[in-house]
């Protein structure tokens, strides 16, 4: 198991409720954290590639504006934090973010990627 984390923001706020509910549906090994105004869904799923396409599969049934995004992060061998951009250009994510301390958003992506998803979470 691979562990991600996920931001996602739509203008529509019940959209992005609804989007985050679909996507835990699918995984049930998660964790939330709320900071500010950004929702972290720390998840443990196999491959990028298929998280990669459900996420896609379900923003296909939304209205998406120019102003929504869906932001993937993940760390492959204690590598640094990547981020793939799923939906939306990367400018979107890092006006969310910079609203708060990049120390603390990067501690808080830290600890839901080491995460035990499967100790905590052991027969979903």
């Amino acid at each position: 198991m691979e562990h991600y984390v996920m931001i996602s923001h739509f203008e529509n706020e019940q959209d992005d409720q609804d989007f985050r509910a679909k996507a835990v549906t699918n995984y049930p090994r998660h964790k939330i954290e709320e900071h500010e105004d950004i929702t972290y869904v720390g998840f443990a799923a196999r491959e990028q590639a298929e998280v990669e396409d459900f996420l896609d599969s379900i923003l296909n049934r939304f209205g998406i504006s120019d102003k929504d995004f869906v932001a993937l992060y993940y760390s492959r061998d204690n590598e640094t934090i990547q981020r793939n951009m799923v939906m939306g250009p990367d400018r979107l994510v890092e006006n969310l973010t910079e609203k708060v301390s990049q120390d603390e958003h990067v501690n808080r992506l830290s600890r839901l990627l080491n995460y035990d998803y499967v100790e905590a979470m052991p027969n979903p």
